[in-house]
């Protein structure tokens, strides 16, 4: 295009909006071979192989596991909200065998158990063949040595106080021997108030389905009532309480220095507890009215294993026993930085904006704090604690048990037959130039959309049961009518669609996805969201679910085997595809070979010119940003600096346009509100 004939097209852009792709007169060497070992991919595929153990050293059968593109925990422990690229479960022996396509983007995967027990978040390097094994902290040992003798956590039925000038206390001690570094209870048999539970799988599935990290916000739930008081009422004379540690809720995954701590405190059922704020709560304590008193000094799940079950004892007045009376209403709190330890010296740390009660009148807000659910299966409760601000109440998970009935106070309701579901999730953006067979000007808008592929398993297995798909148009740089498609390597038979249909007439899920991929802009004309001085169009996202007639194997559908496609308005033989990804049956491929295509099927090459420029692009995102597409008529050489290094090295991602030096950020369309 000459130089007079850029400055008319901008012109018309200014009037009508329309500037399309145009042909470039030279863009492929003939003589040029083709990199066959190249195929513009901005992932590499990763092999995994994962073994889960449990705190007794047993395989962890059918245990759910997330790998993240990004470290998963936040400050508080608090999951990042982008979805985990992958999610499998392990099989009988405890393992897992897996491939994944890792954006080439990030330098590391993590790899989340996504059950209690089963040990922190292992990093892994992008690229690298990995073997990993989830193991939780073991019963008995701490580093080499262990702490299991006979003088081990003495009991002390008079109360031990912990504070200075604060009225809290414990009644057991640690190893006199050896101290732990930490808070840590003796698992050996030595006390007789601490023992060890194995919970199973299958209930600690229960549990992680009941409060997954910060996937329900419980203060906005219209299920559990925050303001219902969530202490226990103890039914019968003699009754014997035990709590059981499971997790800290991923807390000090993102604050491995906080030692929070699990209390309780007991009050008769006619007694009126005072309403408390951060004024009057240190006053209150400072009587020693509720004996607030230590369950677990330490919920760091580096210190304590999953199983550990403690006794709780009821005070009378003189001492502490095994039984708690008729009557008696018993609460419990956590306590944030409850417990520290310097130089092997105790420190007990309370403070007032730290703690959380299950009574909601002794809460700022006026809410509870824990979330107590019966579980008529197990036979017990389930206590969820939330001691920080995303609600999730996961904070410290406890089960709870008792040797007669108990009761709470105002009863939740909860739905005994809620399950997590194994999920998948791969996001980017598909870019393509629409004048194949011939070489365009390569910016890359004639349509771009964003794409969130997730891949939905049956419960406990790595078979696929549905997939969905999330298409968002961002953009179209094009004159040209085009619709947009996606194949995916089954028969038409093999799944029904919602959302988008399967072509007509076509043996194979060949599926439609925008008959016109205008209708996604509300049919408006011209060029959208390429010039930066028209005003933007936000366009709707369409959601296309496939279920499969039967379940197959995760190994039959890896990301490659999607197969998005644009294909001409006025020819619907004239598909474009992501290099070597094969045409639909609709393809007229005769056209295969001509222009400057150099699509050889026999050798299963397909939409190549040279080893510079294809003609779909698929840039694979992290979760936290969308790719930003050059701006009309911008080669996206120009746009992202560092385009040649990339098709030269073949492994280092540089569309990370949030990279200073990556990109001239004049020559790429802005961010505007969805954009993003």
């Amino acid at each position: 295009m000459t130089k007079h004939a850029i400055i008319l097209a901008v012109a018309l852009a200014g009037c009508f909006g329309i500037v399309s792709c145009v042909k470039n007169p030279n863009p492929v060497d003939p003589t040029q071979g083709l990199d066959l070992s190249f195929a513009f991919k901005t992932r590499t595929d990763m092999s995994i192989d994962l073994t889960a153990v449990n705190e007794f050293g047993k395989p962890g059968k059918g245990v759910l596991f997330s790998v993240y593109t990004q470290a998963p925990f936040g400050d508080e422990g608090d999951r990042i909200s982008v979805s985990p690229i992958y999610q499998g479960y392990t099989k009988k022996d405890g393992t897992a065998s897996f491939i994944l396509a890792a954006p080439n983007s990030e330098d590391s995967l993590y790899i989340v158990p996504e059950y209690a027990g089963y040990g922190p978040v292992v990093a892994i390097k992008r690229g690298e063949n990995s073997s990993v094994i989830l193991k939780g902290k073991p019963f008995g040992t701490k580093g080499t040595k262990s702490i299991a003798t006979p003088q081990a956590a003495l009991i002390h039925r008079e109360r031990i106080d912990c504070g200075v000038n604060m009225r809290f206390y414990r009644y057991y001690i640690e190893n006199t021997d050896y101290t732990p570094d930490y808070g840590e209870l003796i698992t050996d048999g030595t006390c007789e108030l601490v023992s060890t539970e194995e919970l199973s799988d299958d209930f600690k599935d229960k549990v992680a389905a009941y409060f997954p990290d910060k996937a329900i916000d419980f203060h906005a739930s219209e299920v559990y009532d925050l303001t219902k008081n969530q202490d226990i009422i103890v039914k019968e004379d003699g009754t014997e309480i035990w709590l059981t540690y499971m997790d800290d809720g991923g807390y000090s995954k993102g604050n491995k220095g906080f030692l929070n701590s699990v209390m309780y405190y007991s009050y008769p059922e006619s007694s009126t507890l005072p309403d408390l704020d951060k004024n009057n709560i240190k006053d209150y304590f400072r009587t020693g009215a509720l004996n607030l008193t230590y369950a677990f000094i330490d919920i760091n799940y580096q210190h304590i294993s999953c199983g550990t079950k403690v006794q709780l004892l009821y005070w009378n007045g003189e001492k502490y026993i095994s039984e708690f009376p008729k009557g008696t209403k018993v609460g419990f709190a956590i306590l944030l930085d409850g417990y520290r330890n310097s130089q092997r010296e105790r420190v007990f740390s309370f403070k007032s904006e730290n703690i959380s009660f299950s009574t909601p009148q002794m809460n700022e807000d006026n809410l509870s704090h824990n979330v107590i659910l019966k579980d008529t299966q197990a036979n017990c409760y389930i206590m969820g604690m939330e001691g920080g601000i995303d609600y999730d109440y996961n904070d410290a998970l406890i089960k709870l048990t008792s040797s007669k009935e108990i009761a709470l106070t105002q009863t939740q309701e909860q739905d005994e037959d809620v399950e997590t579901l194994a999920c998948s999730t791969y996001e980017g953006t598909l870019a393509f130039e629409d004048i194949w067979p011939y070489a365009g000007d390569y910016d890359f808008n004639d349509f771009v959309t964003d794409y969130k592929y997730e891949l939905y398993k049956i419960k406990g297995t790595n078979s696929i049961s549905y997939l969905k798909m999330t298409f968002t148009p961002k953009a179209i740089g094009a004159a040209n009518g085009s619709g947009f498609g996606m194949a995916l390597p089954f028969s038409s038979s093999a799944l029904t669609v919602e959302g988008a249909s399967i072509d007509n007439g076509s043996q194979k899920a060949d599926i439609i996805v925008f008959p016109d991929t205008r209708a996604a802009f509300e049919n408006n004309s011209g060029n959208i969201n390429t010039f930066p001085n028209l005003p933007y169009i936000k366009s709707t996202p369409v959601v296309v679910k496939a279920l499969l007639t039967s379940p197959v194997d995760e190994n039959l559908l890896p990301f490659n085997a999607f197969n998005p496609f644009i294909f001409s308005l006025d020819n619907r033989g004239s598909e474009i595809h992501l290099v070597d990804h094969a045409p639909t049956s609709k393809a007229d491929l005769s056209l295969l070979g001509t222009g400057v295509d150099r699509s050889d099927p026999e050798k299963g090459i397909y939409y190549r010119m040279n080893n510079k420029y294809p003609w779909a692009l698929d840039i694979a995102s992290n979760g936290l940003y969308t790719w930003r597409y050059p701006v009309e008529m911008v080669n996206i050489t120009s746009a992202y600096i560092h385009y040649n290094d990339w098709i030269n090295d073949h492994q280092v991602s540089w569309f990370d346009w949030t990279v200073p030096g990556n990109a001239d950020q004049s020559k790429l369309y802005p961010v505007y509100g969805d954009n993003k």
